[in-house]
């Protein structure tokens, strides 16, 4: 049996404070334009940011063909670790 982390540390190790999610997550068949769409935010990173970019990858549910996904936040994702990253480093 897996031990529950307390509240206490997942507050501690996280970066904002936890609140319960009370919204209802719909998990969507998997969708054939789920690479296309990936394909398409790829190409705008690589067109804004070039050669600052070293790898992109399309990982989680949306790159499994056939997986259902949750389309909750999953190309937002991308975006805000990447600025996270380029803060970080100053490499922009």
């Amino acid at each position: 049996m897996k031990k529950r982390l307390s509240d206490e540390y997942l507050n501690e190790v996280n970066v904002q404070s936890l609140e319960p999610y009370n919204h209802t997550i719909v998990l969507e068949e998997y969708n054939d334009s789920w690479p296309i769409v990936y394909k398409y935010e790829e190409k705008r990173l690589l067109t804004i940011l070039g050669d600052k970019i070293k790898c992109i990858e399309h990982v989680g549910s949306t790159s499994v063909p056939g997986l259902c996904a949750k389309l909750l936040l999953i190309f937002s994702w991308l975006w805000m670790i990447l600025l996270a990253k380029m803060i970080i480093f100053q490499n922009f």
